[in-house]
């Protein structure tokens, strides 16, 4: 888990993540118990790229505790590079939890989100 907190000021946390030859990489996010129950802070957003396109974008509520889980299917290259864009308008304890597991197969009945072309 990465500990995902987006910046102050509207910017953007980024996180590169060069991976290998996978079918699939499984995105879990969803944001701390402290964070949903402040009253601080916005919506929280995000984007997940592969090679440089995006393949997915989410966003999770400032009070709802919950955890997203997405499986994204990956282009057949040899080496791949994922990243994460995190933001939220609003920072103030926007504690967002990031976790990301490549697999060659899915359990049995989870969506899948397509490769892009």
């Amino acid at each position: 888990w990465v500990l995902a907190h987006p910046p102050d000021n509207g910017e953007t946390l980024v996180i590169d993540w060069p991976i290998e030859r996978s079918n699939y990489v499984i995105v879990r996010a969803g944001l701390t118990l402290k964070a949903v129950r402040k009253e601080q802070g916005s919506t929280v957003t995000v984007k997940v790229f592969v090679n440089e396109k995006q393949a997915d974008s989410f966003e999770l509520a400032p009070h709802e505790y919950r955890l997203e889980i997405r499986a994204i299917a990956l282009p057949k290259d040899e080496s791949l590079k994922v990243r994460f864009e995190v933001f939220a308008e609003d920072h103030e304890f926007r504690q967002l939890m990031l976790e990301a597991d490549t697999v060659g197969e899915l359990p049995p009945g989870m969506p899948t989100i397509p490769a892009s072309p």
